[in-house]
């Protein structure tokens, strides 16, 4: 499920979300106010679009004895949207806002979240917890994209929280929210996303991840769509002289001092075609040997991408390495493309 608006400034926002153990809901105060809180699992986020502002929170489902963190971010996401309809502009207020609509409910548990707006040209984020904000500008080359750092220790726990807790021990001391603010230019794209959307297994999502979210990774889903039989198309290029070769290439590279081949090593479906699914595609057989047929066969889409596809895209992650795989975490995205 996912939302679509236009900011009051013209910036279009899309949110999408992908829910791993419950339904993924979008609450509606009313079938015609855009400002609906979409909540995806234990994530809600809120648009609300005359104030050119997002509220994103993610429930901590591993205190969930300590009371319901889908609650705790939907309270969260219902705070801000009070608070800047009441004329409030300030995101670290509104973001404190949330925290104390949380801790006074004996029901909710605790959550982390982050509030964006865009003002004036620029973008202010308040930030407690493991979200994060990324800004892609087109042509730059810095490979860590985040202006709003997650807060989140060693072993992947958040160091910043929204809610009480009354079990010492059970979650880290919290350290301040952060703030951050950057000046925008047309054409840039900014991803606010809980932990579900940005982490990697060693690290976080880096810029060509986000390039890669608003093209290449939504064409291959679009030709998934289109094309039932391309599985087996795909084999057959598989078997070709390229990706021969291809393979040779790779079998080298992963055989040891001792002749050994290290076959996880090796892309699937180079060693044996018969065994490659959609499922299977990494970087190497996308860019050398998928992206090639479908260009030479005419079957990449001509369509202008939708940002919802985008933000999907994102989510899915259908082309990547193994340890670029989503994680088994519910996931949620909001993009805007500033005007």
């Amino acid at each position: 499920m996912s939302l679509t608006v236009k900011f009051e400034n013209g910036s279009s926002v899309a949110m999408a979300g992908r829910a791993c153990y419950s339904e993924t809901i979008q609450y509606l105060d009313d079938p015609n106010d855009a400002c609906s809180i979409l909540q995806v699992g234990d994530d809600a986020g809120v648009i609300v679009p005359e104030y050119n502002a997002i509220g994103l929170f993610d429930g901590a489902g591993g205190a969930d004895d300590i009371g319901s963190p889908r609650l705790a971010a939907r309270l969260a996401c219902e705070a801000v949207k009070q608070y800047f309809r009441l004329g409030g502009g300030d995101v670290s207020e509104a973001l404190q806002g949330a925290r104390e609509a949380v801790s006074m409910n004996k029901d909710a548990g605790v959550c982390v979240g982050a509030v964006m707006r865009i003002t004036d040209g620029k973008v202010t984020v308040a930030n407690a917890g493991d979200t994060a904000v990324a800004l892609y500008q087109e042509g730059a080359d810095d490979e860590y994209p985040y202006i709003a750092e997650p807060q989140r220790d060693e072993f992947g726990d958040p160091l910043n929280y929204l809610g009480s807790c009354e079990a010492p021990g059970r979650l880290s001391e919290r350290i301040s929210d952060d703030y951050a603010c950057r000046e925008l230019y047309p054409g840039d794209r900014l991803f606010l996303m809980t932990d579900g959307a940005w982490v990697v297994e060693y690290g976080s999502l880096e810029t060509y991840h986000l390039a890669a979210a608003m093209e290449e990774w939504p064409l291959f889903e679009q030709v998934k769509d289109l094309y039932p039989n391309l599985e087996k198309e795909i084999r057959d290029a598989l078997r070709s002289d390229k990706a021969r070769k291809l393979c040779e290439r790779e079998v080298a590279a992963s055989t040891d001092n001792l002749g050994r081949v290290c076959e996880d090593w090796v892309s699937k479906g180079l060693l044996d075609p018969d065994q490659y699914t959609l499922r299977d595609t990494n970087w190497l057989i996308w860019r050398e040997v998928i992206k090639p047929y479908l260009e030479s066969a005419h079957l990449l889409p001509k369509q202008k991408i939708s940002m919802t596809a985008i933000a999907g895209a994102l989510l899915s992650r259908p082309v990547r390495w193994p340890f670029e795989a989503p994680p088994q975490d519910d996931a949620t995205v909001a993009m805007v493309e500033f005007r």
